[in-house]
C-alpha cells in the first residue's frame, strides 16, 4: 500500500494517528499484523526509530501488542477510556508539569485592568530589542537572584519559555558533529534538538544523588565534549537534586576540560533548597535557563536565559532568528509582578498546593519505590517486577490514567530502569488525583495482565 509521509506535527505521532484510523476502519482487523517497522519506514521515507516510536504509541493506547516472530499485532480489544457518571469519557492526564492553583488567573485578570496605566505599556505594540527590554531583563535578574544567581541585565535574554531558551543557548555555540553530555534519562526536548542541530548525545552515569562527576571526568578524558546539559534541581524525570559538592565539581570540570554547562534550572524556585546554581560558579562557561511557566503558569510563555559575556550578542541574535520573541505583554506583567511581590505570592501558593499533594502521594504510595521531593510537581515511580514501563503505561491508560514511561526519556539504546513519571499538579483536582494514584497503586500490586508484549 502506497503511503505519503505525514507533513505536519511530530512524524511518529502523525503515523500513529493514521494507523489508528486504519485499524478503526477495519483495514487491519484484530489479530492481523501491521507492516514491519523496516518496511513501513521505507514506504514513508523515515527512520526505523520513528516507526518504533509510532508503534509504541499505539501500544500505549492499547491498540496493538508485540509478539515474537509475529511482529506487531492488532489487539482484540481497542482502547476505550472509562466513562464518568454522565457518560462522557474522562482521562486523568498526569503527563504535564504545570502549577496546580488558580490564583494566577485571578491575578492575571486584575493585572490586565491596571496595566494600561504603566508608562512601559506603550512599548508592547513594537518589537523589543534582540534580547528584550531593559526593564524586562532587570526584572529577570531580580527573579533569578531568588534562585541564587546574581547577574546583570546585559547578560540576559528574555525568551518565550525554557524550551526557547534551551534552543537559543545551544544554537549560540553548538556545531554539527559536537557531543553533548547528559543523563541517560533526560528531557525529551533535548533529544529533539540534537536531531535539529545535528549534535550527538553521550550519556553520563548517575546514582541516587544524580550525575556522577567522576563519570563526567572519565568521558572528558576520552572525548572532546562541547557541553553538559544538566537539571541540577528536581531533575526531570527522576526528581533528583545535586548537592553542593557535585555542583562545585561540575563547575570545576567545565573549566578544566573547556566545555559549556547548559543549566536548566526551572524548578529551583519551587524547591527553595538554598543550593547555588552551577552557573554561579563558572559564569563564563555556563548558560542558565529558567522560566515563569513552571513557577507561575504555562500561559505566560516567558523565560530568562543568562549567557556568558562573550556569547551574549550571538545568543540575542539566535533568540530573534527563531521567530520566538517573548510576548511583550507577558514580559510587562511578569516584570510588574516581580517588582511588587505578586510573583512571589503566586509562587508560594503553588508551593503550598504541591506540598499538599505530595503529602497525599506519601499516603497512597506508602511502601512503593518512588523518588520525589516536598515541592516537586512530579515523581519517579520504579515499577515492581515483572512490569515493563510501556506495558504499565498501556494498562494505566486502559484504566483512565495517562503517565509517561521511562523509554520516553531514554537518551540512548542501553537498558534503563522500568519506571514511570507521574505529574501531580496541573488542573486535576485533589479528588481525581487520588483516584488516579490509587489506580496506579493497584496496578503495582497486581501482575501484568494486559495483552501487550514489547513492540
Amino acid at each position: 500500500m502506497k503511503r505519503e509521509k505525514p507533513d505536519k506535527g511530530p512524524a511518529y505521532s502523525a503515523i500513529a494517528a493514521r494507523l489508528q484510523a486504519e485499524i478503526a476502519s477495519g483495514l487491519y482487523p484484530p489479530g492481523t499484523a501491521l507492516p514491519t517497522q523496516r518496511d513501513l519506514a521505507t514506504q514513508l521515507g523515515v527512520n526505523v526509530s520513528t516507526i518504533l516510536r509510532a508503534y509504541q504509541e499505539l501500544q500505549a493506547r492499547g491498540l496493538v501488542m508485540g509478539k515474537k516472530r509475529l511482529g506487531t499485532i492488532v489487539a482484540s480489544q481497542s482502547f476505550s477510556p472509562p466513562e464518568t457518571a454522565a457518560g462522557t469519557a474522562e482521562l486523568a492526564d498526569l503527563t504535564y508539569n504545570s502549577p496546580p492553583v488558580s490564583d494566577f488567573i485571578l491575578a492575571y485578570a486584575a493585572e490586565l485592568a491596571r496595566i494600561g496605566s504603566d508608562p512601559r505599556f506603550k512599548e508592547v505594540e513594537n518589537y523589543s530589542s534582540l534580547n528584550g527590554s531593559l526593564w524586562a531583563r532587570a526584572a529577570g535578574c531580580q527573579w533569578m537572584a531568588e534562585a541564587g544567581l546574581a547577574t546583570t541585565p546585559d547578560r540576559v535574554v528574555v525568551t518565550s519559555g525554557a524550551q526557547h531558551g534551551l534552543f537559543t543557548a545551544l544554537a549560540t555555540f553548538i556545531k554539527p558533529g559536537d557531543v553533548v553530555m547528559t543523563d541517560r534519562l533526560t528531557y525529551f526536548g533535548l533529544r529533539a534538538l540534537a536531531a535539529t542541530l545535528q549534535f550527538s548525545l553521550l550519556c553520563v552515569d548517575s546514582d541516587e544523588q544524580g550525575l556522577i562527576p567522576d563519570a563526567i571526568e572519565a568521558l572528558c578524558r576520552n572525548h572532546r565534549m562541547a557541553a553538559l546539559f544538566v537539571v541540577p534541581t528536581l531533575h526531570n524525570p527522576t526528581a533528583k537534586t545535586l548537592d553542593a559538592e557535585r555542583r562545585a565539581r561540575i563547575a570545576s570540570l567545565a573549566q578544566t576540560f573547556d566545555f559549556i554547562v547548559v543549566e536548566d534550572d526551572v524548578y529551583s524556585l519551587l524547591a527553595e533548597n538554598g543550593l547555588r546554581p552551577i552557573s554561579s560558579m563558572c559564569p563564563e562557561r555556563a548558560f542558565y535557563i529558567t522560566t515563569a511557566s513552571k513557577a507561575l503558569a504555562p500561559s505566560l510563555c516567558l523565560g530568562y536565559l543568562v549567557a556568558p559575556a562573550d556569547h551574549i550578542g550571538i545568543a540575542a541574535e539566535s533568540a530573534r532568528l527563531t521567530g520566538s520573541m517573548s510576548t511583550p505583554v507577558s514580559a510587562l506583567i511578569m516584570s510588574r509582578w516581580i517588582e511588587v511581590g505578586t510573583a512571589r505570592r503566586l509562587l508560594e501558593a503553588n508551593r503550598r498546593e504541591v506540598n499538599k499533594r505530595q503529602v497525599m502521594v506519601a499516603e497512597v504510595f506508602s511502601g512503593l519505590d518512588y523518588q520525589s521531593a516536598p515541592y516537586s510537581m512530579f515523581l519517579w515511580l520504579r515499577l515492581p517486577q515483572p512490569w515493563r514501563a510501556l506495558d504499565f503505561a498501556a494498562s494505566c491508560r486502559r484504566r483512565g490514567v495517562k503517565i509517561l514511561p521511562s523509554p520516553d526519556f531514554a537518551a540512548d539504546n542501553k537498558e534503563i530502569e522500568q519506571a514511570i513519571r507521574i505529574n501531580i499538579s496541573g488542573s486535576i483536582t485533589m479528588e481525581r488525583l487520588r483516584q488516579a494514584l490509587e489506580t496506579i497503586r493497584s496496578l503495582c500490586e497486581d501482575r501484568p495482565r494486559a495483552v501487550h508484549g514489547s513492540v
